[in-house]
């Protein structure tokens, strides 16, 4: 304290030899103006002092952190892309088509040629399509059989035009009385619609299939077929009234 003071009496001492007085004389001063002006040296020293930080002087953000504080919550990024949505699993019902749908034909979806047609022409049921001699025949497994499905895929243009089913990504899908639809059968046909790929001149008309299982006690008595015809975005929906 007695070095403060000395230190402080210098400066004032200091100040006033550079005041300008004429005479450099020391002015009378009171008590309460000693110590204000004290008060001023003292702070004017504390400044300045390198190892000393003040609370009057503005500090950087990590000298303010008072301890054992909780941070302020940091403001939330500014969002640049929208966030993922959760994935929803849609299950549609054998036949039924999704609300709002556009109403394709099955040409649309199958992708044919303009001028291209495809007509249902009947169904068979038996063990063995088209026959056991045939060497790509498919044989129905024990207890069921073979639900057969005839469709003719015609050239209404009066020139020879190109049909390839075989290099598109079409699914087939057959429901028999309502159950739940199961995709046609993969066979080595020749004339599996799923593998069909040919040139059908003027006129002309080739016969294509779909082939399923069904159970053998009910194979008789088949009330109604729907047959579901998609690709990845267009689907289109067959109701067939006749049976065997």
């Amino acid at each position: 304290m007695k070095y403060k003071k000395s230190v402080i009496a210098l400066l004032v001492l200091s100040m006033l030899g550079f005041s300008g007085c004429a005479e450099n004389q020391i002015p009378d001063m009171t008590e309460e103006e000693m110590q204000a002006m004290g008060e001023f040296v003292a702070y004017t020293l504390t400044k300045y002092d390198v190892g000393h930080s003040s609370r009057l002087m503005d500090l950087p953000p990590e000298e303010n952190k008072v301890p054992g504080a909780t941070p302020p919550p940091a403001e939330p990024a500014e969002k640049t892309e929208t966030e993922p949505v959760e994935d929803t699993t849609v299950t549609e019902a054998p036949g039924v088509e999704p609300e709002g749908a556009t109403d394709y034909t099955a040409e649309e979806v199958m992708e044919l040629p303009e001028g291209v047609i495809l007509e249902y022409t009947g169904q068979e049921i038996c063990d063995s399509y088209p026959g056991e001699s045939e060497a790509f025949a498919v044989s129905a497994t024990e207890g069921k059989k073979l639900l057969v499905l005839k469709f003719s895929i015609t050239n209404t243009l009066e020139q020879e035009v190109r049909v390839d089913l075989l290099s598109t990504e079409i699914i087939y899908r057959i429901s028999v009385d309502g159950e739940r639809s199961r995709r046609a059968l993969t066979t080595m046909l020749p004339n599996d619609m799923a593998f069909y790929a040919d040139t059908l001149s003027a006129g002309a008309s080739a016969e294509a299939v779909l082939v399923t299982e069904v159970n053998a006690e009910k194979a008789e008595a088949i009330a109604s077929v729907t047959v579901q015809i998609k690709n990845e975005s267009k689907s289109h929906t067959i109701q067939l009234s006749d049976h065997v």
